[in-house]
């Protein structure tokens, strides 16, 4: 029965692309003879554990017709609950030993609330190079926000947060922002889908380097127009900029609760700061320490 979920189903692939160059391959569920409504048919399912691995099993099936599959990198979506079963993680972990140049789409976030319990999972099939997707980031997930700060590699922005950048500029400034706190301060990597127009993309380009998926770059393609994609993703996380850890240091300052905490925190900031760009003084930094230590005095009494 469970090999049967999948029979009036095969996949089709969209190619994701950075700097002109496709580095993997989205591999989409599509049916077969009567059209199904496929997002409303995945959420139908109840045991995700055994869809999941039956559809990792045929996306790789797919990619194994090929002389080159070792270096066709395909994202496979699945369910973050599915995460959280230990069977599931270890079936995973021994099929991802042995295929490469694969990355988990993690969609349904608000169908788990098991925070570590998916931490821990990712750590384990990271030992075994899977990289990971945050799918469907902007979407209405309630679960978004917290999951963000799972250690996968990239966020995918929904393509309703950019479907009306090119007309409105509220919906502009929101992406950007988007962008900056999922690549600048969380140190992530972004993917972007739903690029369907030049505007969108002209405008997109502006924030910095990400990957990119729609009609507007290519329609879907069969497992036979498959071909070989970019090297597997870099773990290295960037380098936060200046101003970011300036940012940071100042905070830390204005957070700190005690005379131990501000002098660290003021030490870390003349680190960060090797030439002054706050323009803060050690004489005015050293008050702000004295002011702080008499205000906690007075507190006391």
């Amino acid at each position: 029965m469970k090999n049967k979920m999948l029979s009036n189903f095969n996949f089709h692939y969209q190619p994701r692309y950075i700097n002109g160059e496709i580095s993997s391959y989205e591999a989409l569920l599509c049916s077969v003879g009567e059209p199904v409504d496929v997002q409303d048919f995945v959420i139908s399912i109840k045991d995700t554990v055994s869809f999941d691995l039956l559809v990792i099993k045929r996306v790789l099936e797919d990619r194994a017709k090929y002389d080159c599959e070792s270096k066709i990198r395909v994202a496979i979506n699945i369910s973050i609950s599915s995460l959280i079963d230990k069977d599931f993680v270890t079936n995973c972990k021994a099929i991802f030993a042995v295929e490469k140049n694969i990355i988990l789409e993690l969609t349904n976030h608000d169908s788990c609330h098991h925070f570590d319990q998916i931490q821990a999972a990712i750590a384990e099939l990271k030992t075994v190079d899977v990289c990971f997707a945050l799918d469907d980031y902007g979407k209405g997930y309630v679960n978004s926000e917290m999951f963000i700060h799972l250690d996968v590699d990239y966020i995918k922005l929904d393509k309703k947060l950019i479907s009306n950048i090119a007309q409105n500029y509220v919906a502009y400034s929101l992406v950007r922002t988007t962008y900056e706190k999922i690549a600048n301060v969380l140190g992530k990597k972004v993917i972007v889908e739903g690029v369907e127009t030049f505007e969108q993309l002209n405008l997109l380009k502006q924030f910095g380097q990400m990957e990119y998926q729609g009609f507007y770059f290519s329609n879907t393609l069969q497992a036979k127009q498959l071909e070989p994609t970019l090297g597997i993703c870099n773990k290295q996380k960037k380098k936060k900029s200046l101003s970011l850890a300036l940012d940071k240091a100042i905070y830390d300052i204005n957070r700190a609760q005690n005379p131990i905490e501000i002098r660290a925190a003021i030490q870390k900031l003349t680190k960060v700061d090797h030439y002054n760009i706050v323009g803060v003084s050690l004489i005015a930094l050293m008050f702000m320490l004295s002011s702080n230590e008499s205000m906690k005095t007075i507190k006391k009494y």
